[in-house]
Order: C-alpha cells, then sequence, then structure tokens
C-alpha cells in the first residue's frame, strides 16, 4: 500500500509495452481484477466480456489495441 499512488504501475506497465519484444504487437491482453479497472482504463485498456472468478476475486479480460506501424522499406 505504502507504492501506491507513485505511479510505478503506470512506469512499468509502459517498460513492458515498449520492450523490444513488444514491438509490432498490435493488441495486448489481460484479465485485471475488476478493482483494478480503472487503472487499466487509464492506460487505454478496454474491459470485455463477463466478469469471471479467479482465486475467488472477480476479474474482467481486458484489451489495449494500438496501431502497428508498418515496417520500414
Amino acid at each position: 500500500a505504502a507504492w501506491r499512488g507513485r505511479g510505478l504501475g503506470r512506469r512499468l506497465m509502459r517498460a513492458i509495452e515498449d520492450l523490444p519484444a513488444c514491438r509490432g504487437v498490435a493488441c495486448f491482453l489481460l484479465d485485471a481484477q475488476t478493482q483494478a479497472l480503472p487503472f487499466y482504463e487509464s492506460l487505454g485498456y478496454v474491459a470485455y466480456g463477463e466478469e469471471f472468478p479467479d482465486a475467488g476475486i472477480p476479474h474482467r479480460a481486458m484489451r489495449k489495441r494500438r496501431p502497428v506501424a508498418d515496417p520500414a522499406p
């Protein structure tokens, strides 16, 4: 709880999305606890499908689409 609200999660998510291995990825998928939906929505993720339990905790599937640049000629 001491680290919440300091931007660490946002920086980690951006770092993951910017990894060389993620270049060219058009859609990121994740399963988020429903209480965390606003955080992921603030990063551009959109919830889809029905709520489902995971380890007894309600979750939603989320995705983030991003345009993929055409490869250089």
